[in-house]
C-alpha cells in the first residue's frame, strides 16, 4: 500500500466558538436566523444607525493609523479599535440604536 492510500485518520467536526465559550451549540449563522430589516431610507432610525456607522469608520480609522502588520499588530489595533469607539461613545450609541431596531427575544421589537 502507498503512503498516499493509507486510511486517514477521522476527525472530529470543529465546534464552533459559541459552543467553546459556553459549552452550548450557539447559532453557525446568527444572522440568517434575526430578522434584521432591509435598509430603509424613511425610516429615522436606520438614518442613525447609517450615520454612526460612518462616524465609528472614521474612529476606528485614527484609532488604527500607524498599525504594523502581524497578528500582534492586528490584536493591539482590535484593541485600540474597541477603546477608541468606547471612549467617543458611538460604540454605546450603536448598541442602544440595535436594541430598539431589533425583536427581544421574545419576539417584540424593544
Amino acid at each position: 500500500m502507498y503512503a498516499s492510500q493509507e486510511p486517514r485518520p477521522r476527525r472530529a467536526a470543529p465546534r464552533r466558538a459559541g459552543a467553546r465559550a459556553t459549552g452550548s451549540e450557539a447559532a453557525a449563522h446568527p444572522w440568517k436566523t434575526m430578522p434584521i430589516p432591509r435598509y430603509d431610507g424613511s425610516n429615522a432610525l436606520h438614518r442613525r444607525l447609517s450615520r454612526l456607522a460612518a462616524r465609528s469608520e472614521g474612529v476606528a480609522a485614527g484609532a488604527c493609523a500607524g498599525a504594523g502588520e502581524g497578528a500582534a499588530e492586528a490584536a493591539r489595533a482590535r484593541r485600540a479599535v474597541g477603546e477608541a469607539l468606547r471612549a467617543d461613545g458611538a460604540s454605546g450609541e450603536i448598541d442602544a440604536a440595535c436594541a430598539e431596531l431589533l425583536p427581544r427575544r421574545g419576539g417584540r421589537a424593544a
